[in-house]
């Protein structure tokens, strides 16, 4: 395992770091931003609602990148989301309406995930969102350009079927089958595989890890900035990697982190 400090852009004062936490400022509103220049990419979230999306969003608009958040709900994603952020009605169950709504599209982020448990609506539940609608996304992706499509998975996942945990199974399988779909797709693609997830401040180092052999919890903002570290980033593609709180690392930079990590075995690419 490697580590990497998060503390790389500039000391801010303590009392900022909760403020910070809240907004999902982050830790890379200073570098990288997208060149000026030019026209900025759009880098189109799934699951911008969610607690880990949310932050996402956050981060991408402070660093000014234009964002397009896939939703099913505009009411509640105005009222969460805020303004700045492009809304486009996806149901990740829908390939169709994804590929309309990835037009475009340069960077995908997803960060979606089933909720609710045994009790998830019917059609809600791990296999029709973790894997079927990852698939979805990026067959979509695929069909569309996108050029990276950053996924947020578990750790877990890598020995889902004998997972200690019987109720995390079902979970970690179907996430499992989903990252297999989105290697399968052909596109361009990082996973991210964080510890377990936590409302903490932002600003701890952070250890990287591959194998899905380590344990940890990482805070959702640190995975924000993770994710959006990686776009771009030749380095972060083709890889899964596990992240984690870490207690201390040298304040080394982002692309020799992700450049250092073993990448995937090939695989077959689907039809």
């Amino acid at each position: 395992m490697t580590q990497v400090s998060a503390r790389q852009v500039c000391a801010f004062p303590v009392s900022t770091w909760k403020a910070f936490a809240l907004v999902g400022v982050g830790l890379l509103a200073a570098v990288i931003q997208p060149a000026s220049a030019a026209p900025a990419p759009i880098v189109a979230v799934a699951g911008a609602t969610g607690r880990t999306g949310q932050l996402v969003v956050a981060q991408l608009l402070a660093a000014h990148w234009k964002v397009r958040a896939l939703v099913r709900d505009t009411a509640k994603a105005e009222s969460t989301l805020g303004k700045g952020v492009e809304l486009r009605v996806a149901d990740v169950r829908d390939q169709q309406a994804l590929t309309a709504a990835l037009k475009g599209v340069t960077y995908v982020i997803s960060t979606i995930g089933a909720s609710g448990g045994m009790k998830s609506a019917p059609g809600d539940g791990p296999q029709e969102v973790d894997f079927q609608g990852v698939r979805n996304l990026a067959l979509a992706a695929k069909a569309d350009g996108v050029k990276q499509f950053v996924l947020v998975s578990s750790t877990g996942t890598g020995h889902a079927d004998t997972y200690p945990s019987t109720f995390m199974r079902p979970f970690l399988q179907a996430k499992a089958q989903g990252e297999a779909a989105l290697r399968a797709s052909g596109v361009p693609y990082t996973i991210v595989r964080p510890g377990g997830l936590n409302g903490q401040v932002v600003g701890a180092s952070l250890t990287f890890a591959q194998g899905d052999t380590s344990s940890g919890t990482i805070s959702r903002a640190d995975v924000a900035t993770v994710c959006i570290a990686a776009l771009g980033d030749p380095g972060a593609l083709g890889k899964t990697f596990e992240i984690f709180d870490g207690d201390s690392g040298a304040a080394t930079g982002w692309k020799a982190r992700f450049a250092a990590l073993a990448p995937d075995a090939p695989t077959p690419s689907s039809p």
